[in-house]
This record gives structure tokens, C-alpha cells and sequence, in this order.
């Protein structure tokens, strides 16, 4: 069941503030990565990054599938998965039929640009409520923190949260600030893990809501006398706007494990409006790891090897949308 998020990862009061996910299946959604933390903010973490795909920057061998061994005989294996969504653009959010693409709709009823976005890119970055130098805000955030074959015990669970929501109430009048207060469920069960968020604009009376899930099992894996940390799983979404998960390990090593690019802003509302999730993706990942489960060099994503550095810039590279202006989107 989900449950009212009222407090953030350090048990203060959190506000949230959420945007739509965007459409099913679409070009330059998935990404697995590794990362710990939870961010949100329009930072600067993406200043100077290239947002578009860079898909020929990692060297990728597809390997055969030798001699593999599961065991998770891995005690001090401790990791934090975070998912969120964020909206890239500077500024988004309009009422249907009243933008600037109606035929024959005045200007002054125009309402493209309601709010303000996140203003970023896919980040690795902590989380925050508010802008802050090397952190981003996120209109929804989610952490989790295990501990393989410990089950319910040795888990931490924040409940999810959001980053603040700036506009025009009700498209109209003057800008002010509030809080989404999302509603979230999650667990970690013979090393399944389950998260989900959802929520909508707490400055819009009926608004639709963004909502994602991420499930997935964690093991570790010998292939050939390297050990792996195995994360076979799916992601699910109304898709919009973008979104990103990730690992981290005991030592703050970040993994992204998918990306999602959304669609344009003014399909915000065509992505949204239906309560059913119209994005799937499902990856198989495994990331190079030493005795006590901390990361090191190799990723291998769906039988195909990389390092972990070529990995993580595919996907921060990646266009969060394909409308983004020069200036935003992380696109300094």
C-alpha cells in the first residue's frame, strides 16, 4: 500500500513537488547505472555535458556466457538505490488546449511555461529540496538502503519526497512555492527489491499524477573468477517527465542503472492522463565487485562489457527531452 511520505532521508519535514512521466516505450529511455543518493535540483552537475547520446564514447564487447555460480555470501554488501523523476526544462507546464500551438488561442491566455522545471540533466548528484551547487532537485525522489540476504533486517527505507514546486497557481496570478506530498511503498524481500512514488502539483487543483516503480533482484554472480553484483530487473512509468535510478556502494561509487529521456513539454498532458503505465523497460546488469562487495572497473549490460566510467557518461550525456534549449537541460 502507499503511504504518505512526511519526512525526508534525514527524518526532517520534506516537501515534494511532482511532474508527469512520460510515454511508453521511446528513443534514449534506459540506462543501467550506479549511483547512491537522492537528488534534486536544477544544478550544475550537467553544466558543460553534451546532452545528446553518445552512444559511439563506450567500447562494448559482447562476451559468451561461460561458467557462472550465484551466491550472496557477501555480509558487508550494503547499497543505496535511488530512482526520481525531474522535469529538464528551465520552465514547463501549460493547461491543454491553451499553449502556443492553438490555432487562434490569444496570447494572453497562453499558458506554456506555468512552473519551473529541474533545469538539469541525468545526474548522479545528491538530491535536494532546493537549487544548490553540486546537488539537483527532483520533482519526486526515492532511496533505499540494503543489504543482501538481510531481508527486512538492516534496510533503510526514506519515504519518498520532492523538491519545490515554483509557479502560477492554477496557471493564474501571482508565482508562489509549495510541496508535493508523494505517496510511495517499498520493500526488500529475499533480495527483491520494490519501489514506487507517485504524486502531482500540490499549486494545481486536479492535476495528473507522476508515478514510477522500479523492481528488481540483487545477487552475487562468478563469471570466469570475476565476481559480479548481479541487478536483473524492470522499470515502469506513466513516462513523463524524465527519469533516472542508480546504485552506490559503501564507499559512495555510483552506477546509473537507467535513464529514461522524456517527450516534449507540451506532451505533458497526453502522457499523463491515463492512469495506466505506458513505459517498460527491463535490463540485465552486472557490476564488477571485490571481496566486500565494493565496486571496481567492469560493467556488463545485457551480455555486452564496458567499464563503469564509459557507462555512467553514456547516460548523463543523454538528452533528457528532445526540446531542450541551448540553455537548460543542463546544456550550459
Amino acid at each position: 500500500m502507499l503511504t504518505k511520505a512526511m519526512t525526508n532521508i534525514v527524518g526532517n519535514p520534506i516537501n515534494l513537488i511532482s511532474t508527469g512521466p512520460q510515454a511508453a516505450t521511446k528513443g534514449n529511455h534506459a540506462a543501467p547505472v550506479t549511483t547512491i543518493k537522492i537528488d534534486a535540483k536544477p544544478e550544475l552537475a550537467s553544466s558543460g555535458l553534451n546532452p545528446e547520446v553518445q552512444t559511439g564514447a563506450i567500447q562494448r564487447t559482447t562476451i559468451d556466457q561461460p561458467e557462472t555460480s550465484t551466491s550472496n555470501d557477501l555480509p558487508s554488501a550494503e547499497y543505496t538505490v535511488v530512482h526520481r523523476s525531474f522535469a529538464p526544462w528551465k520552465k514547463f507546464g501549460h493547461v491543454p488546449g491553451m499553449t502556443s500551438e492553438t490555432d487562434l488561442l490569444p496570447k494572453i491566455m497562453e499558458t506554456d511555461e506555468s512552473f519551473y522545471g529541474d533545469n538539469r540533466g541525468f545526474s548522479l548528484n545528491d538530491g535536494t529540496t532546493r537549487w544548490d551547487v553540486k546537488k539537483v532537485t527532483a520533482r519526486i525522489h526515492q532511496v533505499a538502503k540494503i543489504r543482501l540476504d538481510r531481508d527486512e533486517k538492516d534496510k533503510y527505507f526514506a519515504p519518498a519526497w520532492s523538491s519545490e514546486t515554483r509557479g502560477k497557481k492554477n496557471f493564474i496570478g501571482k508565482e508562489e512555492i509549495a510541496f508535493c506530498q508523494p505517496v510511495y511503498q517499498a520493500s526488500f524481500i529475499k533480495n527483491n527489491l520494490l519501489l514506487q512514488f507517485a504524486g502531482t502539483d500540490p499549486l494545481v487543483i486536479v492535476a495528473p499524477a507522476i508515478d514510477w516503480k522500479a523492481k528488481f533482484n540483487l545477487s552475487k554472480r562468478n563469471l570466469n573468477g570475476v565476481t559480479y553484483l548481479h541487478i536483473k530487473g524492470q522499470i515502469e512509468g506513466k513516462g513523463f517527465p524524465a527519469y533516472e535510478c542508480f546504485i552506490v556502494d559503501r564507499n559512495n561509487n555510483k552506477v546509473f542503472i537507467h535513464t529514461y529521456a522524456c517527450p516534449k513539454k507540451l506532451d505533458l498532458a497526453i502522457e499523463l492522463r491515463s492512469p495506466l503505465y505506458d513505459y517498460k523497460s527491463e535490463f540485465n546488469f552486472m557490476i564488477e565487485i571485490n571481496e566486500n562487495g565494493l565496486f571496481k572497473r567492469e560493467v556488463i549490460i545485457n551480455a555486452k562489457k564496458s567499464d563503469i566510467d564509459s557507462w555512467n557518461e553514456t547516460n548523463w550525456t543523454k538528452s533528457p527531452a528532445p526540446d531542450c534549449r541551448k540553455s537548460e537541460c543542463g546544456n550550459y
